[in-house]
């Protein structure tokens, strides 16, 4: 018998087969359907596909059954901004700041976000924290240089 797992889930994801391991997880929900880290796989499977709105809704009844649970939450940050819901997808990001402030992925996204919306200040300061606490990556280091040319500081950028 060819048992389906997680694991050959997993594998038909990242093979690229991601109908067959859409098809396998969802027989895996089926049989354990509280567990909450494989139809959070199951969404990003649909993310992949460009399902967005089965991904939307599959991550919003996970978060109703699970407020706090941030692979969720950061998913759903990811396909709002996927969708170009910058405002949506900052709510998510934000929330997720509030449960565990030191994630410096969705800290960044954050200040990415900030940036597209204008607020080229508050994403400043974002960057700079981040290149404080975790180094001068080139990501942050170029958006943070950006940030500052966008609000005329050009002394500070050429730094």
């Amino acid at each position: 018998m060819n048992e389906i797992t997680l694991a050959k889930a997993i594998e038909k994801f990242k093979e690229g087969k991601l109908k067959e391991s859409e098809k396998d997880i969802t027989q895996l929900i089926h049989r354990d359907p509280k567990n909450y880290s494989i139809k959070n796989f199951l969404a990003i499977v649909l993310i992949s596909q460009k399902n967005y709105d089965k991904a939307i809704s599959l991550l919003e009844e996970i978060i109703k059954q699970s407020p706090n649970y941030i692979d969720a939450l950061t998913n759903l940050g990811n396909v709002y901004y996927e969708r170009k819901e910058l405002n949506k997808s900052l709510l998510y990001y934000k929330k997720i700041l509030n449960l565990e402030p030191g994630l410096s992925n969705v800290n960044f996204n954050v200040a990415n976000i900030l940036n597209q919306l204008g607020n080229n200040e508050e994403a400043c300061k974002i960057y700079k924290t981040l290149m404080i606490k975790y180094g001068e990556n080139s990501d942050y280091l170029n958006n943070y240089s950006t940030s500052l040319i966008n609000i005329s500081e050009y002394e500070e950028a050429k730094k």
